[in-house]
This record gives C-alpha cells, sequence and structure tokens, in this order.
C-alpha cells in the first residue's frame, strides 16, 4: 500500500524529534524549542527540513497551495502570503 503524505510527514516528525531529544538529552521544553528552532537541512522522506526562530512549518506556500472558503461568493479562493 502507497504511503499518505500525512503519513510522511509523520514519521519525518518523530525522527526529527528523536534527533533533537539525542542532541539534547533533554525533555524540558525551553531545551526542545531551542533545538528545533537550530535544527536545519534535516534530512527527512519527504526532503531536507528545518525551523528558525521566525519559521516553524515545514511546508510553504511555494509547496503546497492554501485555500480558503468564500461563503459570500460560494467558492474556493487561493490563498496569497
Amino acid at each position: 500500500m502507497e504511503s499518505t503524505p500525512f503519513a510522511e510527514t509523520s514519521y519525518d516528525s518523530i525522527m526529527m524529534l528523536a534527533q533533537v531529544l539525542t542532541n539534547t538529552k533533554s525533555t524540558k521544553p525551553e531545551v526542545l524549542q531551542k533545538e528545533f528552532n537550530n535544527t536545519s537541512n534535516f534530512k527527512g522522506i519527504t526532503g531536507n527540513l528545518g525551523f528558525t526562530e521566525k519559521d516553524h512549518i515545514t511546508i510553504t506556500a511555494e509547496q503546497i497551495t492554501l485555500v480558503k472558503y468564500d461563503a459570500a461568493s460560494k467558492s474556493w479562493i487561493e490563498v496569497k502570503d
């Protein structure tokens, strides 16, 4: 059976968390947050992933089309950054 995008990103999330826990040898939220913010070029199955203090999203608008439902026009509208 083929994997789903949700399974793949979940796998990458758990593997990145394992790396962060190994690097910090801590479970304190502030320690983990600092290490996540310093994680870049994590080689996941969905590609190279990383975070910064200001960027906590791994999938960007360039990689996926974001939409919202407009009740007035009863249609889906692309969300621009």
